[in-house]
């Protein structure tokens, strides 16, 4: 989650939306006009020798004040609109009427003793120095203005022995310096790993490590798709052993074969073809291994671009350039075309939105993404980049767990706070709600890697997705805001009680931390995860629509506000009462909120409910309408 910045108290007149026009259409609409006049002088001085001379310097460029930007953007000037625009939307109000807008060239702050002869990051910042705005500006080959523009369109190379070589630096450098990233040294290889010899030596076969061999490996991470022709089953294991032929493999597999040679490995893990897919135990075994796998790699190699196995990710052609061009006339004479990006770019790709990668992101200590323009590196201590840095700034597509998470070192010093443990699982579930299942089965065991490293971190129970500590706060999950998405809910599934949040297939969200919890837990009956029952007990006040002021109902309906776990609440309802098992009490901002479980009592068992959803009172007086109770919640 991003922290809001603090606000600099403006004492100038708002603004209304005539003062900037239409932000998303001007400079698109006006772009076509090439004359001088059509561009004010502030901003032909940008994109001129003279301008890059004032860029380097530590005074900056003034370039204007807002009353003067607005003015010349009314006038036609698209560069000023564009401005305007791009500041509002990142800073709105931020920049009042006299203060002037200043632009430095990034790259003369990085090396002050010599000025870089071309333009590559603009930031703008107004006369408390907070920068407002920061634009990346592109020119084409043989455009006039490239001769001081240094970004050109990127064209996608992600094969080349430049890139390549590019990332094992990164790699070596990570590994050699990177206290954090110390995971993926020498460890256990996994039970079965792709052998795939090296580029001057190629080999194909499955290797599988029965005698404890320790090595390095690569994991990969991608998009199924779809069933895979050639996955590992029973009957073909010892064959594989012998020699896997390329063509067997989808191309995906296939370019992770190519990659892992050319990083220099020699060890590949793929799920498809390192799990025996016909033999419950054995993935049973593996997916309890899962945390082990992508923790102890020696990298993770991420197939961005492909959204099924077939696709393939090294010979994707892509190039990237800005949609903002602007036909800036040159005080040489002519036209120069400059393409114009504001902020840091979010890649986005089909393997974002599948559910069992969230876990592979988290636990894995460093990353390379096959983006959509180019290579990407992550590691515990590196934000995501491109490997040449020469592309793209980036920001982070994955809001992933610290790292210090799954330290065993830092047990102590990572969630010494009860509250931070609890706001990280909360959006982990989050999150991971948010993600796509080929098999919906699987809603639990895509995520049991975390799962199983976080409950020997934290000495604790985590049952069908709430950890036993915080067990009550955790059944506070809603399906508040998730319609939304489209996202609704029509039957709930047998695989989890009830109570849990693993019973429904979408998306959920949490409410606040509590601050005061009503409600404990007696004892809870829970087997195996795939048998049942799964009950708890519960000590809880409990309150229904009759024992409620039925006068304050009428009066005030945002009183009790109700969101049914089903798009349908009466198919899990039917003509039966609804009744409220009152948890504890959170903060919504400054208004004080109750949370009540909605359940039902069971047809076949008195005193046993199930859950329909979840409620919220804004008013403590109905307390003193429930009654304390203990009931088992299935």
């Amino acid at each position: 989650m991003s922290a809001s910045l603090p606000r600099r108290p403006v004492r100038t007149r708002g603004r209304s939306e005539t003062d900037l026009g239409d932000p998303h259409s001007s400079s698109k609409r006006t772009r076509g006009r090439n004359t001088i006049d059509a561009y004010c002088s502030s901003c032909l001085l940008l994109f001129s020798k003279d301008g890059l001379e004032a860029l380097n310097s530590t005074a900056g460029l003034r370039h204007s004040t807002f009353v003067r930007c607005r003015s010349q953007a009314i006038r036609g000037c698209p560069l000023c609109h564009f401005i305007l625009a791009t500041v509002k939307r990142d800073q709105e109000n931020d920049w009042s009427d006299d203060e002037t807008l200043i632009f430095h060239n990034r790259s003369s702050i990085k090396d002050t003793k010599v000025l870089p002869p071309w333009i590559d990051i603009l930031d703008g910042s107004i006369s408390s120095r907070k920068v407002v705005t920061t634009i990346y500006p592109y020119a084409k080959h043989g455009d006039p203005i490239a001769s001081f523009v240094y970004r050109r369109p990127l064209l996608r190379d992600v094969k080349s022995q430049k890139v390549f070589s590019a990332a094992v630096r990164l790699y070596n450098e990570c590994r050699k310096n990177h206290h954090r990233c110390r995971y993926g040294r020498d460890a256990l290889l996994p039970t079965r790993v792709i052998d795939v010899g090296t580029v001057e030596s190629p080999t194909l076969k499955l290797f599988i490590n029965d005698v404890e061999q320790e090595g390095m490996y690569v994991a990969l991470s991608y998009c199924w798709g779809g069933e895979q022709p050639g996955n590992l089953l029973a009957t073909t294991l010892e064959r594989m052993t012998e020699g896997i032929r390329m063509e067997e493999l989808e191309q995906t597999v296939r370019d992770a074969v190519v990659a892992t040679r050319k990083l220099g490995f020699r060890y590949l893990w793929v799920d498809a073809y390192c799990i025996i897919q016909d033999c419950a135990q054995d993935k049973a075994k593996e997916i309890g291994d899962m945390a082990l796998i992508y923790k102890n790699a020696a990298v993770m190699i991420a197939a961005g671009t492909a959204a099924r196995a077939r696709d393939g990710f090294l010979a994707t052609r892509r190039t990237y350039i800005p949609e903002e061009e602007f036909r800036i006339p040159m005080s040489s004479g002519g036209l120069g075309t400059v393409y114009l990006r504001t902020g840091t770019h979010m890649p986005r790709h089909a393997i974002d939105t599948r559910g069992w990668v969230l876990q592979e992101f988290m636990l894995s200590s460093r990353i390379l993404f096959f983006s959509e323009y180019e290579l990407l590196w992550q590691c515990q201590e590196t934000e995501l980049r491109g490997v040449t840095g020469e592309g793209l700034e980036y920001l982070q597509p994955l809001e992933s767990l610290p790292w210090l998470a799954f330290n065993d070192e830092a047990g102590s010093n990572f969630g010494g706070q009860e509250e931070e443990k609890r706001y990280i699982w909360m959006t982990v579930v989050e999150q991971y709600s948010r993600r796509l299942l080929s098999d919906p089965g699987d809603r639990l065991d895509a995520l049991k890697g975390i799962t199983l490293e976080l409950q020997s971190l934290w000495r604790d129970t985590n049952t069908f997705g709430l950890w036993r500590k915080w067990f009550i706060e955790q059944l506070t999950w809603s399906k508040k805001d998730c319609e939304k998405d489209g996202n609704t809910e029509v039957v709930r599934s047998a695989r989890a009680p009830s109570w849990s949040w693993a019973s429904l297939n979408g998306r959920i969200r949490y409410t606040g931390l509590f601050t005061t919890e009503y409600a404990e837990v007696r004892g809870m009956t829970l087997l195996e995860e795939r048998i049942s029952p799964h009950n708890v007990i519960l000590s809880c006040p409990i309150i229904t629509l009759d024992d409620m002021d039925q006068s304050r109902l009428d009066e005030d309906e945002e009183w009790i506000t109700e969101y049914p776990d089903l798009a349908d609440i009466s198919l899990e309802i039917g003509d039966r009462e609804t009744e409220y098992l009152i948890l504890g009490k959170t903060m919504l901002g400054d208004l004080e909120l109750l949370i009540a479980l909605m359940v039902v009592e069971d047809d076949a068992c008195g005193g046993v409910y199930r859950r329909v959803g979840l409620a919220t009172f804004t008013d403590e007086a109905i307390l003193k309408s429930a009654k304390d109770k203990v009931v088992t919640l299935k």
